[in-house]
Order: C-alpha cells, then sequence, then structure tokens
C-alpha cells in the first residue's frame, strides 16, 4: 500500500516537527525565546489544530461511508446465501436443475437432438420446408 503524502500533508508535518522542536528541542521555551518566536509558534499550533480538525472530520466521514458499504455487502451475502440455500436444497428450477442429474441428462439429451435437427435441416432443408408459387 502507497503512503504517500499531500502538500497539505507535508506542510502540517512540517508544522508539527517545527512546534515539537520550538518545545522540546535544544531551545526550551523560556525568557530567551522572542515574542515573534511566540506568535510563530501559537500560529503553528493555531494551523495545525485547525488542519487536525478538518482531517478528524474526513476521517468521520470516510468510517460512516464504510459503514454504509459494510451494511450494504452484509445484505448482498445475506441475499446471496438465502438463494443459494434455496438452489442447494432443489427449490426453484435452477435448484432444481442443479440437484437433479436426470433432468440434467434429458436436457443434454435434448440439445443433442436439436442440434442433429439443425445439421439436418441445413443438409436437407427441401425435407423440412417446400415452397409452391402457383
Amino acid at each position: 500500500m502507497d503512503f504517500t503524502l499531500t502538500p497539505e500533508q507535508q506542510a502540517f508535518r512540517e508544522r508539527t516537527r517545527a512546534c515539537r522542536n520550538a518545545l522540546f528541542g535544544p531551545r526550551r521555551l523560556d525568557s530567551a525565546v522572542t515574542s515573534e518566536e511566540i506568535a510563530q509558534l501559537v500560529e503553528n499550533f493555531s494551523v495545525a489544530s485547525s488542519e487536525l480538525r478538518r482531517t478528524t472530520v474526513q476521517v468521520r466521514e470516510l468510517t460512516s461511508r464504510l459503514a454504509a458499504t459494510q451494511a450494504k455487502a452484509d445484505v448482498f451475502l445475506s441475499t446471496s446465501d438465502s438463494v443459494l440455500a434455496k438452489i442447494n436444497h432443489g427449490q426453484g428450477s435452477l435448484g432444481l436443475f442443479v440437484n437433479d442429474p436426470g433432468l440434467y441428462r434429458r436436457a443434454d439429451s435434448l440439445f443433442a437432438e436439436l442440434k442433429a435437427l439443425a445439421a439436418d435441416i441445413r443438409a436437407n432443408p427441401k425435407k423440412y420446408v417446400s415452397i409452391r408459387l402457383f
């Protein structure tokens, strides 16, 4: 599975890294940090927070779509299971055909006879069709 980051995600990662480095990196947040650096840090936290909220909304939407898809798949599988159970128990035309070997043999025989009849009609059309003009 390929996990490439979008440009927005890469920017978010960089801002988060900058915040982490400002707090826990070689320099500590103390009186030696300028107000501009603190303002930049607060700005980075604000942007990261809004992006995190937006990402959370996207994850929730994805989760709800996945739940809906799973519900549809469950209904499909349940219906398929019901249909296959009926076929397996010999219910319906397909169930009778699948579960009755004699019916299969008779149908196979019927198709062979129809094929032979079609071949005979092609070979001897006058035997089956006669056209008389006045």
